[in-house]
C-alpha cells in the first residue's frame, strides 16, 4: 500500500481492521501521526504483533480494551 492510497483510505473511513491497512500503518512513520490524529485507538494499533502467538494477537487485545474503555466512558455519562 502506498502513503498516497493509505490517506486516502484514512480519509474514507476504511476499514482500519485490514491486513493491509495495519501493515502500512506499522511500517510508516510519515502516515502514522495523521492516522492517530484520525482515531486515536490507532497508536495502540499500531503497536504490532506478528510476533505473538496467534497473530494479531495486539489487534485482537486492543479491540477488547478499547471496548472496555467505551463501554465505561458510556456508564460515566449515563450517571
Amino acid at each position: 500500500m502506498t502513503c498516497e492510497r493509505f490517506l486516502e483510505s484514512l480519509s474514507r473511513g476504511a476499514d482500519f481492521s485490514s491486513a493491509e491497512f495495519l501493515e502500512h500503518l506499522r511500517d510508516c512513520p510519515t502516515c502514522l501521526p495523521r492516522a492517530i490524529e484520525a482515531d486515536p485507538d490507532l497508536l495502540f494499533r499500531s503497536i504490532g504483533g506478528s510476533d505473538l502467538v496467534p497473530p494479531g494477537g495486539v489487534d485482537a487485545f486492543v479491540g477488547d480494551v478499547m471496548q472496555q474503555v467505551r463501554l465505561r466512558q458510556t456508564e460515566q455519562r449515563t450517571t
